[in-house]
């Protein structure tokens, strides 16, 4: 903890710490930093975002009293996030004001040279990510339902339009539905059609709507 305070005094004053050869090492902070990321924000991360999901969630009731209720939860799980970003920042910052090269190198190649390879190797990478996630979202038409008792609660609304103007394609024109009280997967955008069963099961596969049927959401998801 002294090495590590020692190093931080540096940091804080726009100074790098000496290091014997060069920047090459983790430094105590850096160890501490690295330690807390793992071990500490990524399991906790991990715990909150269970909470969220309604699919875990409608097996296991008892998992959102876990961190106290589903929107403590949302809340520290935020908070894990920005955690993570700053680490994330601080991190590529580092590398890149203490010898990008070399330290690509170090990092993707395994070797000590300030050829350009690293960096080649880690933008292909990047593009290799991007590509795969671009197809994320894709999927087929999007459908849900909700109990009558919560389409009568104050916060329930069917939108056309959002600050006096009509909606925009973004946010679901031509109509959507607004239920407050639910999480954002209950939200239907670009409705096209509402129809009145007399029980969720005859909603396609019997579930109630397109995550319940997929993904094991619970039918209702209250925030």
């Amino acid at each position: 903890m002294p090495d590590a305070w020692s190093v931080f005094v540096h940091y804080a004053t726009f100074h790098l710490p000496p290091q014997p050869d060069g920047f090459y090492q983790y430094d105590a902070l850096q160890q501490l930093a690295y330690f807390g990321v793992v071990f500490i924000v990524a399991p906790l991360q991990m715990i909150t975002a269970g909470a969220m999901s309604p699919a875990l969630v409608n097996r296991y009731a008892w998992y959102p009293k876990l961190p106290g209720n589903r929107q403590i939860g949302c809340s520290l799980h935020f908070l894990f996030a920005v955690a993570f970003v700053l680490f994330f920042v601080s991190h590529v910052t580092m590398v890149a004001i203490t010898g990008l090269a070399r330290n690509m190198n170090h990092i993707v190649l395994g070797r000590n040279d300030s050829s350009m390879a690293g960096i080649y190797v880690g933008l292909v990478g990047l593009g290799v990510v991007a590509g795969a996630a671009a197809f994320a979202g894709e999927g087929g038409e999007y459908y849900d339902s909700h109990t009558m008792e919560n389409l009568k609660h104050p916060q329930a609304m069917l939108a056309y339009e959002m600050n006096s103007a009509r909606l925009t394609d973004e946010h679901g024109a031509p109509l959507r539905l607004r239920v407050e009280n639910q999480l954002g997967f209950k939200m239907v955008k670009w409705i096209r059609a509402i129809e009145f069963v007399e029980d969720r099961k005859r909603v396609r596969k019997g579930e109630g709507g397109y995550d319940e049927d997929n993904e094991f959401f619970d039918c209702m998801a209250d925030i």
